[in-house]
């Protein structure tokens, strides 16, 4: 256990014990630290580490247990039922995903996902196969503990100002890695790097050359980008002038610094979700009633910001063309993308093999969701997955109304902020071992039902934040 370690275990169960709201407080701000483990397991190439968001979650889930022995007439509300047992549904079809393992019983070979590494592997039934869905069973279970807490006003207003406070402190932590970087000096970033796990080395990482990638305190660029992207949501009812997190000035200015720290991670990842940020917010721009004419200008004005600062960049800074040409034109012949293009291409034949249930969950490995899905869980798992996310998403954007009222606006920001998390997702891969997945799904969940955000009264001392009403 490392020093950091020790002291996160320590003020974990500190907040545990003293304030379940700083106790919370820590588990969202602790998610984009996908590098820093409170627990290192296993030594080499099988080196793995507990995350600090899984273990501030399993203090959490452990507070809310406790709360409900205690406050038994709490309740549970009926909409919240109706999306937790879609995420059920995923589950139970992972499960059973699992006696394919046991059917296949090595008769199938699987390729080992590096792009040099031409061995193969026969499947049995592992641990593996275990671990990868308990990440699914914990996460579903925080995404769901999550929708609760927020049902009510005053804790959807701290979780939409911790998540950007995440954002900002993150967005903070890689500048300073850039500029450390550029003065050729150890990056500060690397006090949070202590997860002994092989795949949290991102800060190792080159773009081309000696063009060293950002990843701040995440494990590499990719799952930064999928975290910051996330983020950008709460920001846009302050570009609009019609909200705000913390105030207008404050979230204009992070919206401009999630912009430059995206960019400066050199992650294709994020360079083609900004690309496709304005097309993906177009449609709940318009729900919340913007006009169309002027939602059209908003789009084209970004469009224009964007290409004009890009194209600046790439005729007077050769650094800035490097970044270009490595993490767009030339990105379909990396090393990355051409690893990427073999797990895929492998999946899709382990699916082929396989359709029901794929060759079970935690088998294959793919850099990407679709094919992951279909490798490991099959037909059913895609489709099982599939009606989890349109389910949340659905009564989501229909909820959302023209009143531009702060429950209308912190609707579409969420709903915007599973959109473009999944966006990344689909061009990266399935985050569902990291923390700002669950956390993005189990505020999808809160804002879809019908009294989201609504005050809620604490009679007797007794949290009944969650009344029942249909859904």
């Amino acid at each position: 256990m490392t020093v950091l370690g020790i002291i996160l275990l320590i003020v974990g169960f500190l907040a545990f014990l003293l304030s379940r709201k700083w106790l919370y407080i820590l588990l969202i701000i602790s998610a984009p630290f996908s590098a820093t483990s409170v627990l290192n397991l296993g030594d080499g190439a099988n080196a793995s580490g507990i995350q600090a968001w899984m273990y501030f979650g399993v203090l959490w889930l452990l507070s809310e247990m406790s709360h409900w022995l205690l406050a038994p007439d709490a309740r549970f509300a009926i909409s919240l039922l109706k999306r937790s047992s879609l995420l059920a549904g995923f589950v139970l079809i992972l499960a059973a995903s699992l006696i394919m393992p046991l059917y296949i019983q090595g008769r199938l070979l699987i390729e080992a996902p590096g792009l040099l590494d031409f061995s193969t592997t026969p499947l049995f039934f592992s641990a593996r196969n275990i671990t990868s869905l308990l990440y699914i069973i914990f996460g579903a279970f925080l995404a769901i503990s999550i929708a609760r807490r927020n049902m009510d006003e005053k804790h959807a207003v701290l979780t939409e100002k911790a998540w950007l406070a995440a954002g900002m402190l993150t967005c903070a932590l890689g500048a300073l890695e850039f500029i450390a970087h550029v003065l050729n000096v150890p990056p500060p970033t690397l006090l949070f790097r202590n997860s002994s796990s092989p795949y949290a080395l991102g800060n190792l990482g080159y773009l081309d050359g000696n063009l060293t990638r950002i990843s701040s305190v995440a494990v590499e660029s990719s799952i930064l980008a999928q975290f910051l992207v996330s983020v950008i949501p709460l920001t846009i009812p302050a570009l609009l002038g019609k909200g705000c997190v913390f105030s207008k000035k404050k979230d204009r200015i992070g919206f401009l610094f999630l912009i430059v720290i995206l960019c400066l991670s050199t992650s294709s990842v994020a360079y083609a979700t900004l690309i496709a940020f304005p097309i993906l917010c177009l449609p709940v721009i318009l729900r919340l009633g913007i006009k169309v004419r002027k939602a059209f200008l908003y789009t084209m004005l970004t469009y224009s910001v964007v290409a004009f600062g890009a194209g600046a960049l790439y005729l007077v800074s050769p650094t800035a063309r490097q970044v270009l040409v490595a993490a767009l034109f030339a990105k379909s012949e990396s090393y990355s993308a051409l690893e990427r293009f073999k797990t895929i291409s492998a999946a899709w034949e382990y699916f082929r093999d396989y359709p029901i249930l794929g060759v079970g969950w935690g088998s294959v490995t793919s850099h990407d969701v679709v094919a992951m899905i279909l490798a490991n869980s099959g037909m059913l798992g895609l489709l099982a997955f599939t009606l989890a996310m349109v389910g949340i998403a659905r009564p989501l954007f229909l909820s959302i109304d023209k009143s531009l009222s702060p429950v209308a606006l912190s609707r579409a920001v969420w709903l915007l902020s599973g959109v473009l998390l999944m966006f990344a997702s689909v061009i990266s891969e399935f985050p569902f071992v990291f923390g700002h997945f669950w956390i993005v799904v189990g505020m999808g969940i809160a804002a879809s039902t019908a009294n989201y955000r609504q005050t809620v009264t604490e009679p007797a001392n007794v949290l009944n934040d969650t009344q029942v009403l249909s859904g």
